[in-house]
């Protein structure tokens, strides 16, 4: 068991690819680190479908149940912008 390595946490909404920009910056890690990576994510199935030769450069990847939370606060950018 390695104690170095890289966490990548990824989980989608409807504006943002979370998944894509982790599976970039796991091929970056890889690169130029050279440490195991690991994803957390909750959606496995949009990962192997979409990114299938993310095998190349994520070690493990951690799948976890998505926590639906709703958000309140208002903010001055993007598409909620009150």
């Amino acid at each position: 068991m390695t104690s170095k390595g890289v966490l990548l946490f990824a989980l989608n909404n409807n504006e943002v690819d979370y998944i894509k920009q982790a599976v970039f910056c796991a091929k970056k890690a890889k690169e130029h680190l050279k440490l195991p990576i690991a994803l957390v994510t909750d959606n496995i199935s949009y990962l192997e479908k979409t990114y299938p030769f993310y095998k190349n450069y994520i070690d493990t990847v951690i799948e976890i149940d998505r926590i639906v939370n709703q958000q309140r606060r208002n903010f001055l950018d993007g598409v909620y912008t009150v």
